[in-house]
């Protein structure tokens, strides 16, 4: 089994279990308005593969790709320049992991109707939410 179905694999163990606990949360409106049921799933730093968060301002917290030292591409022997088998091009293999977790999160998310975001207090928790029909005869939190 490669590294990207064993991770495609726990993103979808962990959205079919939130997917059973979600009918038995209470709905609320989020800040858009939105009328939500939300089921959190964890932490960034239990989920994603690397156990980290990352800030768009700092990047020195991901340790660069030990095949190609971070560049994202090597030398083949045809002395032609390729992409890195290890880290697919992003230049660091544990940021490959975490976007692998993220999509694959969002791709079985998707075929439930739901969506992954991070939590509005604190944007390292993560949620798994489904946009509830506002026409529903449903008591809501306020």
């Amino acid at each position: 089994m490669t590294i990207e179905e064993t991770i495609q694999n726990e993103a979808k163990e962990i959205i079919e279990s939130a997917m059973k606990e979600i009918e038995f949360e209470e709905p609320y409106k989020d800040i858009d308005g939105n009328i939500l049921k939300s089921v959190f799933i964890g932490t960034c730093f239990n989920i994603m593969p690397s156990g980290k968060y990352y800030q768009p301002f700092a990047c020195s917290n991901v340790e660069k790709c030990s095949k190609c030292d971070g560049k994202g591409e090597i030398t083949n022997p045809n002395a032609e320049t390729v992409e890195c088998p290890i880290c697919h091009g992003i230049g660091s293999e544990e940021a490959y992991k975490d976007q692998v977790m993220q999509e694959a999160l969002k791709d079985f998310a998707d075929k439930y109707g739901a969506f992954v975001h991070s939590g509005e207090g604190d944007p390292c928790d993560m949620f798994v939410s489904v946009v509830i029909d506002e026409d529903e005869d449903m008591e809501m939190e306020e």
